[in-house]
């Protein structure tokens, strides 16, 4: 796998982030929860966006929240350090800890840059399809997630179905993205595409 190159003062900040992991992790016993942000940032919601704290709900997002609560005095320190970095620095810091082997550490991950317009369209499919989780399989074809249903439904009741992510698109900057796409579904389709391409793609490395 390719990595960017980084500064000197990235690479300082990443030793001394480590140092303060290290103290973290031992104080508040959260090697669990930090293997598993590692594993799920790496597979599920690689290059996270910290536009919410637990990109659409990620399973288990009680301990991912919690993970990035504990995380945060952190990256507020070291604000250099990409997201996605933090979180695979800190299971490498969790690793050491319980008694595993000292795993070399490579910087240079990038955070998902989704636009507002992007991460909104992305986002109100994503809770569509939690929708539909709930629905009985003989319902599924009169009821499809790749509709704007959801912005509307948003709109007028002020729930969506997904309390986290209901929250997150209600305010500004992202309302005004909710409101568009109740009316508009070219804008709707053409930046739903945009933010799942930027997706399909973060595992691409150079040939």
């Amino acid at each position: 796998m390719s990595f960017a190159a980084v500064s000197k003062e990235y690479n300082t900040a990443i030793r001394n982030a480590k140092r303060k992991l290290r103290v973290l992790i031992a104080e508040n016993q959260c090697a669990p929860i930090f293997l598993q942000l590692a594993w799920q940032s790496a597979g599920f919601f690689d290059g996270i966006s910290p536009k919410i704290d637990v990109p659409f709900e990620a399973p288990d997002s009680d301990d991912m929240k919690n993970a990035f609560r504990l995380l945060k005095p952190i990256k507020e320190k070291f604000p250099i350090i990409s997201y996605a970095d933090l979180c695979q620095l800190a299971g490498v810091v969790a690793v050491e800890i319980t008694g595993g082997p000292e795993i070399p550490f490579r910087p240079g991950r990038k955070d998902l840059g989704l636009t507002d317009q992007e991460f909104v369209a992305l986002a109100g499919v994503c809770a569509k399809v939690q929708q539909s989780q709930q629905i009985e399989e003989d319902d599924l074809e009169e009821s499809p997630y790749f509709d704007r249903s959801y912005y509307k439904m948003l709109l007028d009741h002020g729930v969506g179905g997904s309390n986290q992510i209901d929250a997150t698109l209600k305010v500004d900057p992202y309302r005004q993205w909710v409101e568009k796409y109740t009316s508009d579904n070219e804008a709707f389709v053409t930046n739903f595409e945009a933010a799942h391409l930027k997706l399909s793609e973060m595992k691409l490395q150079d040939a």
